[in-house]
């Protein structure tokens, strides 16, 4: 690490894609160095058209030396295959679905990737380093434009054999509810993500939306 002091950490969201450069320190919460942001593109065709995006962006956050990173680490929506490191089929991203995030970073960098639940890394964070730090149990959300959850016990993370215990955005709360991205009805997100929230706001003032 001496030689290698600096880490990619990268977060795929919905409306956006931020790359960041950080730097470890000893007492091991990182100081971001550079910080790189762009529009996720949501309309692409294709798994090639969204690996491209990525690739843009880190390559110009590391263009300048790539020789001192040691690593990648990717936050993405799930769900997702965190063994595999692969995007499974994130209801807000509907045409990353199936796509291999971390091997595909790591062979195009000669770097070592790993693809981690966005929600799950945020948990593990706030447990180890944040507002949970000392806490036995803790108990994550994001709202966003999707809901993400995650779950921490005695300082490890909880995300079950596949990776998919906490996707607490599509559990359903109505059969027979609003539809969600998803393609189910009735989940968490399509009722208090951000976007549903908007929507549900004009459906009662549409005067707002003016």
């Amino acid at each position: 690490m001496k030689n290698k002091p600096f880490i990619v950490g990268v977060d795929i969201g919905g409306t956006k894609v931020r790359v960041g450069l950080v730097r470890p320190s000893r007492d091991k919460k990182g100081h971001v160095q550079m910080v790189r942001a762009i529009e996720t593109k949501t309309d692409v065709k294709g798994k090639s058209a969204a690996l491209k995006q990525l690739e843009s962006i880190i390559q110009n956050l590391i263009a300048e030396d790539k020789s001192r990173i040691a690593g990648i680490g990717i936050g993405a929506p799930g769900p997702l295959d965190r063994k595999k490191g692969a995007l499974l089929c994130a209801p807000n991203l509907p045409n990353w679905s199936n796509v291999p995030i971390g091997p595909w970073v790591s062979r195009r960098f000669k770097l070592p990737a790993i693809v981690e639940n966005d929600a799950n890394a945020a948990s593990l964070s706030e447990a180890l380093w944040g507002a949970g730090k000392n806490k036995r149990f803790v108990f994550y959300a994001t709202i966003s434009t999707g809901i993400g959850t995650g779950l921490v016990i005695d300082k490890k993370l909880y995300a079950g054999g596949v990776g998919l215990a906490l996707e607490a955005g599509h559990a359903t709360i109505d059969v027979n509810g609003r539809p969600c991205q998803c393609g189910l009805k009735g989940c968490i997100e399509a009722y208090a993500s951000g976007p549903s929230m908007v929507r549900r706001a004009r459906e009662i003032w549409p005067s707002a939306s003016a």
